[in-house]
């Protein structure tokens, strides 16, 4: 299951203008992005808030279902599940960086009320890593999306991501807000195609002369 790990790296080689106090670090529609922690090695956690007019059964759907995920992440590389609890994971951020290959587990559990919570960490089994690619070094997070009031959904995402490599921390966090609102809204549309596709056409009433 790839769900977990789309709003990750999504680099740009122009850096990202500092936020004024009380801003968050990014945003897209519908969603905030803000830097909650920093460690001692620099590496940053983000969490971030959506509230998506779009059903939550289409959100679903888009975060269930691997082709989806990859058709609608620009950073998302093709994964694979190893059939024992761990999937291969890529990003591919562009040139210059080279492609990052995390191996991860994940649990997923129903939430009261509807909705669902997801988990994903860094597996203590990595896969080998294929030519030209760097091993991640910190990639854990949690999604909890759950339906909301107005016919909506709402999304919680809170993650902790060090691409490893030459990579500094003070350079990935210049970006990373952004790489996560960023792949957050390409989730968004995604539903939103799938919202569209399953809307009835209107039917047109032929016109008829008296």
């Amino acid at each position: 299951m790839r769900l977990l790990t789309t709003a990750t790296l999504c680099v740009s080689v122009l850096a990202a203008a500092p936020t004024r106090a009380g801003e968050p670090e990014a945003t897209a529609p519908g969603c905030t992005v803000n830097r909650t922690a920093t460690d001692a090695a620099g590496v940053g956690s983000f969490t971030s808030e959506c509230r998506w007019a779009v059903a939550y059964e289409f959100v679903e759907r888009v975060f269930s279902d691997d082709k989806l995920l990859e058709e609608a992440s620009s950073n998302l590389g093709e994964g694979v599940d190893l059939g024992d609890g761990r999937s291969i994971n890529v990003h591919t951020p562009g040139f210059p960086i080279a492609d990052r290959q995390s191996t991860l587990e994940s649990q997923r559990e129903a939430l009261p009320g509807g909705g669902f919570r997801s988990r994903y960490w860094q597996s203590a089994r990595q896969a080998p890593l294929e030519p030209g690619r760097v091993q991640v070094e910190i990639d854990e997070g949690v999604w909890e999306v759950r339906p909301a009031g107005d016919g909506g959904t709402t999304v919680h995402y809170e993650m902790r991501y060090d691409p490893g490599g030459n990579l500094a921390p003070w350079l990935v966090r210049r970006f990373e807000a952004k790489g996560i609102a960023g792949s957050l809204d390409d989730m968004r549309r995604a539903a939103e195609a799938l919202a569209v596709r399953a809307t009835p056409p209107r039917a047109v009433t032929p016109h008829t002369s008296n």
